[in-house]
């Protein structure tokens, strides 16, 4: 009993140590480990040597880890459980209760209220379930009807965990967030307390640990290893074509009230009309191929042929059926889709393109994602175990106000969140968001963000923000280049023939059919079936790595545009090195809680009204072009000396100077010392000054624009320069 309740311990540890939700908590897991193996080796000193111990808790790692990967990647896949409603219903009946399951949502009347509850697979945490059960199913010695009996009371034990939950934080607050009151589902802590009963009942239904584990020989499993690693990578092993000098399509005809991608972002243009716009972005693309809009006709077969991507953002409009036929004509024929969506089926734009993702399973759901820590922006990156290995290409992205999506397991993830929150919208408000609060209805834990899969010769990609590429963010922390590699995913195709594939699936089972015909006792291979598995899932994610480089290249850059590089180290902003917490990051939707003071992102988006492409870097590039700008914001004596360094031998320089601390001798204009202008003090031109990216300017921040205006204006016109023009920084 002691050996498979260690066991069960050190499969429960992956819940501390990769939660969907919340931070890990490395403490609790390191003690469910120490705690675990002192368990096995309390219930092995009288059989067997100490020496056995390791074996034990490696095979207990290897295989609850396993399963940990595989089921959290399968429930991420569907949040809502919906066959265990009529159970919970039932459940709370037999207890006295009253309940009724609608088929969404389970309604228990609490102090005389009827409370909303959605049935989500976090919730009743049945990816850490299924690994505790799964562990100990493997890896203990049970008799049918035990292994039957341990079956039935995980399932009793899921059931009431979850209702118990569900009343405790209904009735009292255990929030340790800011915004979350649901943390007793996902807190590490009462993780474990809450599956501290199911470890015992496991524990004690079981007869001990297999006998043929504790003399197993791990390297035995080397043709499951082999079979499961060659299986794993003729699924998901990509490389794609290049896609070079793309031609892509943007359509607005049928979104062109909202983020227009012809509307003017310059020097004449405030306010969210401007800057909630897709012109940056499509200037940013023609770049690499020929960017064209359609503005005015109908997407018809005539308006098709001559493009390799269509981009269908934010729609307003339902599409003709003449249309979504064409549409989906073009992409069969091997066309790549761009479909880019937003929260709450804003203006019906989700309802118009659930009629063209939902061709390959994905539907754009009616919500809005946030973080469950602050409720505000999510981090979205690369799935750990991805479907297509091309996807580990993506970088990770700060995903702003986007809605949830619903796939199928045979759709390609590329970028997903966790530690999340889907909120339904409402009608009732404006913006279609409800208030920000989480309750016992709401989905949580992880969340697809950019999904694609195959129809016909061609690729749908699907992506649940469009704020990323709107003209005052599409520059912060490379979601240009996302913009980018998601265009050339759509417009790609596989390089790795079917055949290929098919070869690699009979490999697999030939070693597959070998290991089970080997002679060998059923207990033996159960033994060390976790090695095989968990050295498959490893191999495969190296492999992954090594590969993601060649998986989905980028188109090469054509037409290169100005680019300004802002040095900002000592200023609110986000840094290439990963995403900062949002309640330091400057951004055009007031979600910036600091001191305006240190926030510029009105002069980020104005160097890009003003012809630049906006990156913000921890240090200069080593060289830049002959016409892009290095500029520095309050610079420590070190950088200001590389300023001076970096105009002398050249480069065009914009310092932001902090001035003087007792107020005397407040610069107002431009100080030249050869390809080097200074504006001070650079409080001027932060948030406090001139307000927010999208902002209209008023009379008192006109000044502020007009001074950073003319001190660009100080330097040699912007025209694209061609050849060897390149200033090199460093000697």
């Amino acid at each position: 009993m002691k050996s498979l309740g260690g066991m069960a311990l050190i499969a429960l540890s992956w819940a501390a140590l990769l939660p969907n939700a919340g931070q890990p908590n490395y403490l609790i897991a390191a003690g469910l480990l120490a705690v675990g193996v002192i368990l096995l080796a309390w219930g092995e000193w009288r059989d067997r040597p100490l020496r056995s111990v390791p074996l034990l808790a490696a095979a207990a790692l290897a295989t609850s880890g396993a399963l940990y990967c595989a089921t959290e990647w399968a429930f991420t896949l569907q949040h809502q459980i919906a066959a265990v409603g009529p159970l919970l219903a039932w459940t709370v009946k037999l207890c006295g209760g009253t309940a009724t399951w609608n088929g969404h949502f389970l309604y228990w009347m609490m102090a005389g209220e009827p409370v909303e509850i959605a049935v989500s697979s976090e919730g009743l945490a049945l990816g850490k379930a299924v690994t505790v059960l799964g562990t100990v199913l493997l890896l203990g010695h049970f008799t049918t009807r035990r292994m039957l009996a341990a079956c039935g009371l995980t399932l009793g034990c899921i059931l009431l965990r979850f209702l118990a939950l569900c009343l405790l934080t209904n009735t009292y607050s255990f929030s340790r967030f800011d915004l979350a009151s649901l943390s007793l589902f996902w807190d590490p802590l009462w993780v474990v307390l809450s599956f501290l009963p199911l470890t015992l009942v496991l524990a004690r239904t079981g007869s001990g640990v297999l006998p043929s584990l504790r003399d197993a020989r791990p390297w035995r499993a080397w043709p499951l290893f082999a079979a499961a690693t060659v299986a794993l990578l003729a699924v998901t092993l990509s490389f794609n074509t290049t896609l070079e000098n793309p031609r892509i399509l943007i359509d607005d005809y049928h979104s062109g009230f909202w983020e227009s991608s012809l509307a003017p972002f310059d020097t004449n243009s405030y306010g969210p009309e401007s800057a909630y716009t897709f012109s940056t972005a499509r200037r940013y693309l023609s770049q690499f191929g020929s960017v064209n809009v359609n503005a005015d006709q109908t997407l018809d077969k005539a308006a098709l042929p001559n493009t390799d991507v269509l981009v269908l953002k934010t729609p307003d409009k339902r599409f003709s059926a003449p249309e979504r036929e064409a549409i989906l004509s073009f992409v069969a024929a091997g066309g790549g889709l761009v479909l880019i969506g937003d929260h709450t089926d804003l203006l019906g734009m989700s309802t118009f393109l659930n009629e063209f993702s939902s061709k390959i399973s994905v539907t754009f759901e009616f919500d809005a994602v946030n973080a469950i820590s602050h409720g505000h922006f999510h981090n979205s990156s690369p799935s750990i175990f991805p479907r297509d290995s091309a996807a580990q290409a993506f970088d990770p992205t700060l995903f702003m106000t986007s809605c949830s999506l619903n796939i199928a397991a045979s759709n390609t993830v590329l970028l997903a969140c966790r530690d999340a929150v889907a909120i339904r919208g409402t009608y009732s408000a404006p913006s279609f968001f409800s208030e920000a609060k989480v309750s016992l209805s709401n989905q949580y834990g992880r969340f697809p963000m950019c999904v694609a899969g195959n129809f016909g010769a061609g690729r749908i990609l699907c992506i649940a923000d469009s704020t990323l590429f709107s003209d005052f963010s599409i520059h912060m922390q490379n979601r240009d280049k996302t913009l980018l590699r998601m265009i050339a995913y759509a417009g790609a195709h596989e390089e790795i023939p079917a055949w290929a594939r098919w070869i690699g699936y009979a490999v697999a089972l030939l070693l597959l059919i070998y290991w089970l015909s080997a002679k060998q006792k059923f207990q033996a291979r159960r033994a060390v079936m976790g090695f095989g598995l968990a050295g498959a899932l490893l191999c495969t994610l190296l492999v992954h790595a090594a590969c993601a480089p060649f998986g989905c290249s980028l188109p090469k850059m054509m037409n290169p545009l100005p680019t300004a590089y802002v040095v900002a180290t000592n200023v609110a902003a986000m840094l290439p090195e990963g995403p900062v917490p949002a309640a330091v990051i400057p951004d055009a939707m007031g979600h910036y809680h600091g001191d305006p003071a240190i926030a510029f992102d009105a002069v980020y988006v104005g160097l890009q009204r003003r012809g630049y492409q906006t990156r913000i870097v921890a240090r200069p590039p080593p060289t830049v072009a002959a016409q892009d700008l290095l500029v520095w914001i309050n610079p420590t004596e070190a950088e200001r000396a590389q300023a001076d360094n970096s105009a002398t031998l050249g480069a065009h320089v914009l310092v932001l100077a902090p001035g003087h601390a007792d107020g005397v001798g407040v610069h107002s204009a431009l100080f030249n010392k050869g390809n080097l202008v200074e504006l001070s003090p650079s409080v001027r031109l932060s948030r406090a000054a001139m307000g927010t990216a999208v902002d209209k300017p008023s009379v008192a921040t006109e000044a502020g624009y007009e001074t950073l205006y003319r001190a660009i204006d100080s330097f040699a016109p912007l025209t694209p320069q061609s050849g060897q023009q390149t200033t090199y920084l460093s000697r």
